[in-house]
């Protein structure tokens, strides 16, 4: 499978072990990390309430705050195939409240105000915005596994903005 930080990086497999190379195990762990996250597929996760389509859209809407194009299209991409809803695509540019008519559910809207709440203003989260996610239906592991997704997706982009400029030094 491609290194997805080296995908979005736009590395080749010389520029790749050229600044990657040193350090296999970082390489590993953190594709080890999107592949535990956000899996082809969902068979044997131990939180299955927490469905492919919405951790694709956390880590797109996630992407596209961050401002960072080609991890917006790798989860864009993602997320059309598994989703089959064209329209999700809408709410990963417009926000939860200007795609409000496109969510299915109070549910899906508070998990994309967190995740802008997440991206924007991280030490600003309260325990009353864990409690909105709690009221719209997310039990506790759903509400770990989103904040890892966000959390994940936020590092994959530093680490390739970080390799990009890199990238051009060799």
């Amino acid at each position: 499978m491609t290194d997805v930080i080296d995908a979005i990086s736009g590395l080749d497999t010389a520029q790749s072990a050229a600044l990657r190379g040193h350090r296999p195990d970082v390489v590993s762990s953190a594709q080890a990390s999107y592949d535990a996250l956000l899996p082809q597929s969902l068979d044997a996760d131990p939180v299955p309430g927490f469905e492919l389509p919405t951790r694709l859209l956390v880590a797109a809407r996630s992407a596209r705050l961050e401002h960072a194009p080609a991890a917006l299209a790798h989860y864009a991409e993602r997320l059309s195939a598994h989703a089959g809803h064209p329209a999700l695509l809408a709410v990963v540019e417009s926000g939860p409240d200007r795609g409000a008519g496109l969510l299915a559910s109070r549910r899906e809207r508070a998990i994309l105000r967190h995740v802008e709440l997440l991206v924007a203003r991280p030490a600003a989260t309260t325990a009353s915005d864990l409690d909105a996610l709690t009221a719209a239906g997310l039990t506790a592991a759903e509400i770990v596994v989103l904040s890892q997704i966000v959390s994940f997706v936020s590092f994959q982009v530093r680490i390739a903005h970080g390799l990009t400029v890199l990238k051009g030094t060799l």
